[in-house]
């Protein structure tokens, strides 16, 4: 894969165990994004790793547009990529279909304050009352305390399959490269982390995050302070917090997010 990105063959590789229909990893070093192929009553197809969604650069587009059409000749029924812009597509010997759906793009600062005063009135009162009442500490470092909260928190939240990551697979993605590790400390003792992914497009993404759930407020603390993380270590200006059902959206939202709109793109092969 091109560019300076989180998405290398070893995480890829992690991701793909827990996708339905899976078949084998489409690592083409033509291709700026990461693709998976997948077969299932429908046939064989390519698609975008779950929750991954292409940065805004249309050229980048089209250029693994055109590198994915040529599967077309290896028994491929369609194609699925999923892209933060919308995209007006070329006339391709193919039908195709554009689906709309929601994501949140939170914009960092180097001002923690600056970050929280674009959250709701209940989360910056929920924040500064945690600030007032315990000492907190952000560090960049893998922690196994992580892993384990993560794992059962995924359990008792009832996670899609996708997100079901073993402690095993959680422990070697807070080592992976591009791969930010962020744990909060309350008074010394880890309350939740989360793990963000460096990329070359100008958009980092927020993959994971589990936090204890103890002290409310305390999970948008956790954002908020890796916000201005990002911004003073990584210069990096906007956190994709994805989007999900409509309570997800509603958090993402409280917490200054912004709504964008990603596309669904399938382009379907003709015969």
């Amino acid at each position: 894969m091109k560019g300076k990105s989180y998405w290398g063959l070893d995480y890829c590789k992690i991701i793909c165990k827990y996708i339905p229909s899976y078949l084998d990893l489409v690592f083409d070093k033509k291709l700026f994004y990461p693709k998976v192929l997948l077969e299932d009553e429908r046939g064989k197809r390519i698609a975008s790793l779950p929750g991954f969604i292409s940065g805004r650069s249309s050229e980048l587009f089209f250029a693994d547009l055109t590198v994915l059409v040529e599967y077309f000749d290896r028994n491929i029924n369609s194609i699925y990529i999923q892209h933060l812009n919308e995209i007006q597509l070329p006339q391709l010997s193919a039908s195709q279909k554009l689906a709309e759906r929601n994501l949140f793009i939170l914009n960092t600062d180097k001002k923690f304050n600056s970050i929280i005063s674009n959250m709701n009135q209940s989360s910056r009162t929920a924040i500064r009352k945690c600030l007032k009442s315990h000492n907190y500490e952000l560090k960049n470092e893998p922690d196994s305390d992580f892993s384990i909260l993560y794992h059962r928190l995924s359990e008792a939240q009832n996670f899609s399959p996708t997100y079901m990551y073993t402690f095993k697979d959680m422990e070697i993605m807070q080592t992976l490269p591009n791969i930010i590790p962020l744990m909060l400390y309350r008074d010394s003792v880890l309350i939740g982390g989360c793990l963000i992914g460096e990329r070359s497009d100008g958009i980092f993404d927020y993959i994971v995050s589990a936090t204890k759930r103890e002290v409310k407020g305390e999970s948008k603390l956790l954002l908020a302070k890796a916000a201005e993380y990002i911004n003073v270590n990584y210069n990096c200006l906007f956190l994709n917090l994805g989007g999900g059902h409509k309570s997800l959206e509603n958090y993402k939202s409280e917490c200054g997010g912004i709504l964008h709109k990603w596309f669904g793109i399938t382009i379907k092969k003709e015969y």
